[in-house]
C-alpha cells in the first residue's frame, strides 16, 4: 500500500511536467517535418539536371503563314474565229512557243470558195460602175454638143424671123402705096410665118435639150449606186480574205503550251458565230512571271502590306524554299464557311523559280517584321510574371538566376530579347525541376493561391539564389 502523500504536498506538478515534454516533443516534430520538406522540395542548383540553350545574335523573323495556289502571269485560250477542220497542229503541250508562231491550221477550203466567189462578184459589179461611167461621160459629151447646136440653130432661128419680119414690113408699106402687089406682100407676110415657126421649134428644142441634161443626174446617181455596191462587195471580199486568214492561228503571246485539247482531223466551231462560244483548242501560258495566289486569314491580312519578303515552299521539292515578293493585296475578302480570307499575290523572283509548275499547292510564310541582329532564345526559354517577362540564367560556378527581360518579335520557336541578355549567355529551358519550381513562384506572383500557396512563397524566399542581377 503506498504511503499518502502528506496534506501540505502540492498535486499539479507532475502535469506541469507532462505538458512541457508535450510541447516539446511536437516542437521537435515540426523541425523535423519542415527539414523533410525543405529537403524533398527540388531546388535549382548549378548540377540540377536541366537543359538549356545558349544566347545568340542573329535574324529573327515573324511571319503570316498561308496556303496558296502557283499560277502563271496570264494564260490564253486558243480558240479559231473560223470552222473548219484542223489539217495542222504542230505544238504540243510542254512546248514554247514564240510570239507570232503557228499554233493550227484549218481546212481552208470553204474560205477559198467564199473568196473566189465574191472577188467574181466584186468584179462584175466594177466593170458594171466603168461602164456607167463611160456611158454617163457619153452622154455628158452628147448633151454639150446638142445644146451647142441648139443655141446656134435657136440664134439662127431668130436671124431669119427678124429678117422676114422686117421684109414683111417693107412689103406691106409698098402695098399701101400701090408700088407693089398685094401677091407679094402676102408671099412676105408667109415667109415671116414660116421664119417663126422655126424661131419656135429651136426653142422647143433647147428646151428638149435642157430637160436632158436633168436625166443625166439619174445616170450620175445610178454611177454612184452601183461605185457603191462595189465597195460593199470589197467590204465583203476583205472579210472573206479575213477569214481565209483566220484559217491560220498565230501564237498571240510567246509562252508554254499548257493544255492541248485539239487533234488533228477535229472540227472545231467558230469563236464569234457559235453560241456556245466555239472549240477550245489549247490554252498557253506566259511563264516568264510566276505568281502564287494565297489566301490569308483577315486576323493576319492586317500585317502584310506590299513588297514584303515571302518564303515559298512546295511539296514537290522538300527542302528547296523559293523568295516571292507581295505584288497586290485584295482590297476585297471573300467568306466561305463564316471564314473571310484575302487573295494575296506573290511574284516568285528568286533563282529556280522555273521549277514551280502552274496549279501547284505551296506553303507560304510573308516576313511581317525581322530584325537581322538580334539577341534571340528560344520560346521554352521565357516565362511571364506579375512583374513582366523573365529568363532563368544559368552561371558557370553559380546558382541559377531569375533574370527580367523585355521581348520582341516571337517567330514560335525563337523570341527577341531587346534587353536583359549578353550574348553567349546560357538560359534553361527544359520543362524539369528547376524550370517547374520558378513557374509555381510565378504563378504565386500571378495571384493563384493553394493551401500551401503563403508558405511556400516564405520558403521560396528563404531558398532564393540571389534574384536577379545588379
Amino acid at each position: 500500500m503506498a504511503t499518502p502523500l502528506p496534506p501540505d504536498t502540492p498535486r499539479r506538478r507532475p502535469a506541469k511536467r507532462h505538458l512541457g515534454l508535450w510541447i516539446a516533443a511536437a516542437f521537435i516534430g515540426l523541425v523535423l517535418a519542415g527539414a523533410l520538406w525543405f529537403a524533398m522540395t527540388p531546388k535549382p542548383s548549378p548540377n540540377a539536371n536541366v537543359a538549356t540553350a545558349t544566347v545568340t545574335e542573329g535574324l529573327i523573323q515573324k511571319t503570316v503563314s498561308a496556303t496558296g495556289k502557283v499560277v502563271s502571269n496570264f494564260e490564253v485560250e486558243i480558240k479559231a474565229k473560223a470552222s473548219g477542220k484542223i489539217i495542222r497542229l504542230p505544238y504540243d503541250v510542254s512546248d514554247y512557243v514564240s510570239k507570232g508562231a503557228l499554233l493550227v491550221e484549218l481546212d481552208p477550203i470553204d474560205e477559198n470558195r467564199d473568196v473566189s466567189q465574191t472577188a467574181a462578184t466584186l468584179s462584175g459589179l466594177q466593170s458594171k460602175v466603168s461602164q456607167s461611167q463611160v456611158n454617163l461621160q457619153v452622154a455628158k459629151q452628147t448633151l454639150s454638143t446638142d445644146l451647142s447646136k441648139a443655141h446656134a440653130d435657136l440664134a439662127a432661128a431668130l436671124a431669119k424671123y427678124n429678117d422676114a419680119r422686117a421684109k414683111s414690113n417693107r412689103l406691106e408699106m409698098l402695098a399701101q402705096q400701090r408700088y407693089i402687089s398685094q401677091e407679094e406682100a402676102e408671099t412676105g407676110r408667109t415667109t415671116e410665118a414660116q421664119a417663126r415657126t422655126d424661131l419656135k421649134d429651136a426653142q422647143t428644142h433647147l428646151r428638149e435639150l435642157q430637160t436632158q441634161h436633168l436625166s443625166l443626174q439619174s445616170q450620175v446617181a445610178d454611177v454612184h449606186y452601183s461605185a457603191a455596191q462595189a465597195r460593199a462587195q470589197q467590204v465583203a471580199l476583205a472579210e472573206a480574205r479575213q477569214r481565209l486568214f483566220e484559217t491560220k492561228i498565230y501564237a498571240p503571246i510567246s509562252g508554254v503550251v499548257t493544255t492541248r485539247t485539239g487533234q488533228i482531223g477535229t472540227i472545231v466551231a467558230s469563236g464569234i458565230s457559235n453560241v456556245s462560244g466555239g472549240t477550245s483548242i489549247m490554252t498557253l501560258a506566259d511563264l516568264s512571271h510566276i505568281y502564287v495566289l494565297a489566301t490569308v486569314d483577315e486576323s493576319d491580312i492586317g500585317q502584310v502590306r506590299e513588297g514584303q519578303t515571302v518564303n515559298i515552299t512546295a511539296d514537290a521539292f522538300p527542302g528547296e524554299v523559293f523568295k516571292g515578293r507581295v505584288t497586290r493585296i485584295a482590297p476585297e475578302g471573300v467568306e466561305e464557311s463564316n471564314v473571310v480570307t484575302f487573295e494575296v499575290k506573290i511574284e516568285i523572283n528568286g533563282q529556280n523559280s522555273h521549277l514551280l509548275k502552274p496549279t501547284m499547292t505551296t506553303n507560304v510564310d510573308i516576313v511581317v517584321a525581322q530584325n537581322p541582329h538580334a539577341l534571340k532564345v528560344p520560346v521554352e526559354a521565357v516565362h511571364d510574371g506579375k512583374l513582366g517577362s523573365f529568363v532563368l540564367v544559368k552561371t558557370a560556378n553559380g546558382p541559377i538566376q531569375r533574370q527580367p527581360v523585355v521581348t520582341g518579335l516571337n517567330n514560335g520557336t525563337d523570341i527577341e530579347i531587346k534587353s536583359g541578355l549578353e550574348p553567349n549567355e546560357v538560359v534553361v529551358t527544359s520543362q524539369g525541376q528547376a524550370k517547374s519550381h520558378w513557374r509555381k513562384d510565378a504563378s504565386s506572383q500571378n495571384g493563384q493561391s493553394g493551401p500551401n500557396s503563403a508558405r511556400r512563397g516564405q520558403m521560396m524566399m528563404m531558398r532564393s539564389l540571389g534574384g536577379g542581377r545588379r
